[in-house]
């Protein structure tokens, strides 16, 4: 490919509470000189942004374990260790941080641990601020490996002189990342793991044909382009073809999609909107590229006839189940009804309802004669003020933060695969880490409004829109569950924040308990 001075196009498909008082007993554990003496309760804060820094011995474990050290050395007690997996310290919205906060608050510990101080924070304003907050409820921040004292005016000036350099590290950082990403596409050469098909030539080289792979490549586009083939057949045919992922996992329709989008097949390379010529070696011509891309453009493209409908909203879209294998149904449609269907077979899995389906219609009215019909015991709202719900409630949501987390795993395995590109993780982690930092245990206050809020939902959904609707059943329900032998919905998982009034209204409704968040109708 000839040598250009600038790229050559640009890409267009992907867009992208006042501290509580202490105890005397707690008071004490210092002594006039200020010291912190053995028996003090202290605290243990990790974070790790990405999977890197975990390899380059800065995991959240070799964290833990330096500043348990630490404080064992010291005669202190470690009461909790808060942690932030696959969190960025630009800001201070990470779930565990904002824990420590609260236990910091409630009295739970005197003295912070860190194994550097951006762990804590990367953004001198945010440092600043917490270590205020953290001083106003008389808890000392103390970084393992970096020595100062905040109780002098000369560890407060180190203290300050270590935060404008965590900050500016982070924007070097940042500059200096950007500015060499952009200098190898200009140099042909990728940013990031090379997709599937390809293997690393060297750290300043390109990226080197796997040829097994190369032929999966050459024939999922080929299939594409013919216009016959959807993605989801294109992953059937690889799969019986023999035809594996690099971890020798089953295609699937996603990870079809993601590779017949990729520019990097037909030899250039890209950063932000912008497409350089690339030193590899194509696998497939650009031609091809440009045939694949007009033939899903002509298979997503609407007929003109159904173009003034209006936009369906799915109300169980990503929560219904199948009750046996307790996988998502697939959306289908066929013959003007749309349908919820068990897929697994597709998937090369095995389930005893495989290939059932339920009308979506039959599915979805169920669900809001149920949500319509919930309701409270008559003294809801005093059982709420006497019942100490907040630990059971932060049970469940510590459950979904570690399902999140799963997920997060789950979508590196299928990075470092090759299968989907670093744009496509990038999107994908964020979103997660949204879920995340959303997830909080509600207080009092919250749960009563919750309560209420239940209390008006039959009258509500009377009055409410389609798109409404959807709402309401993906803002209560995390999955609700459907037996394809008889067409009934037989069970209801809820989100985490509203455990505890599903609780109370199960109890009314006399619904059997399977676990902590789901019943039996």
């Amino acid at each position: 490919m000839p040598k250009t001075k600038g790229p050559i196009g640009k890409t267009t498909r992907r867009k992208r509470q006042k501290n509580k008082s202490r105890s005397s007993s707690l008071a004490q554990e210092t002594s006039s000189a200020g010291e912190y003496g053995p028996g003090t309760p202290v605290a243990v804060y990790t974070r790790v942004s990405t999977d890197e820094q975990a390899e380059q011995g800065l995991s959240l474990s070799a964290q833990r374990r330096t500043c348990e050290q630490f404080a064992a050395s010291k005669g202190w007690h470690v009461v909790r260790v808060y942690e932030d997996p696959g969190f960025s310290g630009k800001n201070d919205k990470r779930p565990g941080f904002q824990n420590m906060l609260a236990g910091a608050a409630s009295g739970e510990f005197r003295i912070l641990l860190v194994h550097k101080l951006d762990r804590f924070s990367r953004s001198i304003e945010n440092t600043l601020k917490n270590f205020k907050a953290l001083n106003s409820c008389d808890v000392t921040l103390v970084s393992v490996t970096e020595a100062f004292d905040y109780s002098t005016p000369q560890g407060r000036m180190f203290f300050h002189m270590m935060a404008v350099f965590a900050q500016w590290y982070l924007e070097n950082l940042s500059a200096e990342t950007a500015k060499g990403k952009y200098e190898r596409v200009q140099q042909g050469l990728h940013n990031g793991r090379l997709p599937f098909g390809y293997r690393s030539g060297g750290p300043k080289k390109p990226g080197v044909i796997v040829p097994e792979e190369a032929e999966a490549i050459r024939k999922a586009f080929e299939l594409c382009a013919s216009g016959n083939f959807t993605d989801r057949q294109i992953a059937a045919y690889l799969h019986e073809h023999g035809f594996q992922t690099r971890k020798g996992r089953r295609w699937s329709k996603d990870t079809v999609r993601e590779m017949l989008q990729n520019d990097y097949y037909y030899g250039v390379v890209t950063y932000k909107d912008e497409i350089w010529p690339g030193k590899h070696e194509p696998i497939i011509s650009k031609e091809l590229f440009d045939r694949c891309a007009a033939a899903r453009e002509k298979r997503g493209r609407r007929p003109k006839s159904y173009s003034s409908k209006p936009k369906r909203f799915y109300l169980l879209q990503r929560i219904i189940r199948c009750d046996r294998c307790e996988r998502h149904l697939r959306m289908q449609t066929s013959k003007n009804y749309h349908y919820y269907k068990e897929s697994s077979r597709e998937r090369g899995l095995a389930c005893e309802h495989a290939g059932k389906s339920i009308r979506m219609d039959r599915a979805d009215q169920q669900v809001l004669d149920i949500l319509q019909s919930i309701r409270l015991p008559a003294n809801w709202q005093e059982i709420i003020e006497n019942t100490a719900s907040e630990m059971s409630i932060g049970h469940q949501v510590e459950k979904e933060r570690q399902k999140i987390r799963r997920q997060l795993r789950r979508l590196g395995e299928i990075y470092q695969d090759g299968i989907i590109t670093q744009k496509e993780y990038t999107r994908q982690r964020d979103a997660l880490q949204a879920q995340l930092m959303a997830l909080i245990v509600p207080d009092d206050a919250t749960l009563m409004e919750y309560g209420l809020q239940i209390e008006q939902l039959g009258l509500y959904l009377e009055e409410a829109t389609e798109a409404e609707k959807a709402e309401i059943s993906h803002l209560l329900l995390e999955a609700v569950y459907v037996d394809l032998e008889s067409g009934q919905i037989v069970r209801l998982k809820s989100k985490p924040d509203f455990l505890h009034i599903f609780r109370l209204v199960a109890e009314e409704m006399e619904w059997q308990q399977i676990s902590a968040d789901t019943w039996w109708l």
